[in-house]
């Protein structure tokens, strides 16, 4: 991370396939002092997006429409740039509701349901957790969920 005038810039790429829920998060995030890159294309614009602005923290939705999933960036992510801190902001309560089979997401990634958020604070407070969790000054959780489904229950409660 940089230091510029004594301000630590965190940069973060926002994927999510909702341009406006993209555009928003950079937004409130940008407002905060986070230098943000936003993309809504998917996996493919945000490749491009980690590869050309290097960025500290990856934000992604999990369902990002047709195509490779959040939780497929995510865990490729967490292979070529394991400092990278990751937040996962979803509508999902659990990622087995989106798909079956989906695969597991690293302890160290941040899981939030996007309708849980009290408010920015708690979004940036993720981030930062993240990010502590990347740079190895806290230890992540076992799981990511209190009481993850079984792909059993995940299959029913989708057929709902």
């Amino acid at each position: 991370m940089s230091d510029t005038g004594g301000v630590e810039k965190i940069t973060v790429v926002v994927a999510d396939d909702h341009r406006l829920t993209a555009h928003s998060i950079a937004d409130s995030l940008k407002a905060r002092g986070f230098q943000i890159v936003a993309v809504t294309y998917g996996e493919p614009d945000a490749l491009a997006a980690i590869a050309e602005h290097a960025p500290h923290v990856l934000i992604s939705d999990l369902d990002m429409g047709p195509g490779p999933t959040g939780a497929d960036l995510i865990a490729r992510m967490a292979n070529v740039h394991p400092k990278m801190a990751i937040v996962l902001l979803t509508a999902y309560e659990d990622p087995k509701l989106l798909a079956p089979g989906m695969p597991a997401l690293p302890s160290r990634v941040v899981y939030r349901v996007k309708h849980q958020l009290g408010d920015l604070e708690e979004l940036e407070n993720a981030v930062r957790l993240a990010l502590s969790y990347a740079s190895g000054e806290e230890r992540p959780p076992k799981t990511n969920s209190a009481q993850p489904l079984t792909e059993a229950q995940a299959s029913l409660l989708r057929l709902v």
